[in-house]
């Protein structure tokens, strides 16, 4: 795998999957993206409908290199990363859509701060149950600190800070308002062990070493799926937000934050235990569930409050 060229271009890598319904659609938005998006790399893996036949007629139509991979969402993510040959990638997922303005947004911003990521958060759908879905993203619930740093480098304790907090939910939001160097995501692929949510175990394997530049302004779409047929646990949270700990418990000035962190994993995983993921109606007449509960909102509190003394410059 060469390094790739330091032109100022954007590949878009095109993973494809069982997805004709939408494809035609999506080609649209690649054929618009034309401005910006210097060559596409199409990875497809074969399936059921003809999605493979299309996307073999788009490769033809707009060029760019073809693969053809075994299922396995992030490791096709992974092979088309390493095709690329230019500066920045973008990956472009059947449904989701930036503009081209945005595209050239976010080149900039990387360009200007020598970043490894931006991201913006996507917009928000019409449709009220997926609206309430994509307001949980911590990309929206701590949107007030992000747009104070807006347009700089994010420290390191902060990506943790918000990172541990939301769990599996994906600090860059969704891959459709990111752009990344592709030198350094080269480098550090996406894991491909942690199911769905491969993209926020790459922030949490790269929150101290990348660096995450933030823009408040939406300019991608995000297609809102359907549940994934697989029930996270504690245990796969809890896994995550272990490697934050761990990294914490090396810092000697760290230690009330790992403190409030080893808290909120003990609350969590006793709630989980004994409450379930789906609790029933009334659940909280527990009197040691609702002290559970209790407990794991102060030690959330604790967290955020000592990461945040973290970030702070010292005087």
């Amino acid at each position: 795998m060469k390094t790739p060229a330091r032109d100022g271009k954007i590949t878009a890598v095109v993973p494809i999957f069982e997805c004709a319904d939408r494809l035609a659609a999506h080609l649209t938005f690649l054929k618009g993206a034309r401005p910006v998006v210097s060559e596409f790399v199409w990875v497809v893996t074969p399936g059921r409908d003809e999605s493979q036949r299309l996307a073999q007629e788009a490769h033809r139509e707009l060029g760019g290199k073809y693969l053809e991979v075994p299922p396995g969402l992030y490791d096709a993510w992974n092979a088309g990363i390493r095709a690329v040959a230019t500066e920045f990638t973008y990956i472009s997922t059947v449904g989701e859509s930036a503009s081209a303005l945005g595209l050239d947004r976010l080149r900039t911003t990387l360009q200007t701060l020598g970043a490894d990521v931006a991201f913006s958060p996507p917009l928000l759908p019409t449709q009220s149950q997926a609206r309430r879905q994509l307001l949980r993203w911590p990309i929206f619930r701590f949107q007030g600190e992000l747009k104070e740093r807006e347009g700089k480098i994010l420290s390191s304790f902060l990506v943790a800070k918000i990172q541990a907090v939301a769990g599996i939910f994906s600090l860059l939001g969704s891959c459709a308002s990111c752009l990344f160097r592709t030198a350094y995501l080269q480098n550090h692929p996406f894991p491909s062990d942690y199911y769905h949510y491969g993209d926020s175990a790459w922030v949490y394997q790269n929150y101290r070493q990348a660096k995450f530049v933030y823009l408040k302004k939406p300019w991608a779409s995000f297609s809102v799926h359907g549940p994934s047929g697989r029930i996270v646990g504690a245990r796969d949270v809890e896994r995550l937000r272990f490697i934050i700990l761990q990294d914490l418990k090396k810092i000697p000035q760290a230690g009330r934050a790992a403190r409030a962190l080893t808290s909120l994993l003990t609350a969590t995983r006793y709630l989980d235990k004994n409450r379930g993921r789906r609790p029933i109606k009334m659940w909280w007449l527990n009197p040691k569930l609702l002290i559970a509960r209790c407990r794991r909102v102060h030690a959330e509190s604790d967290y955020l409050k000592w990461m945040s003394l973290l970030e702070q410059p010292k005087q």
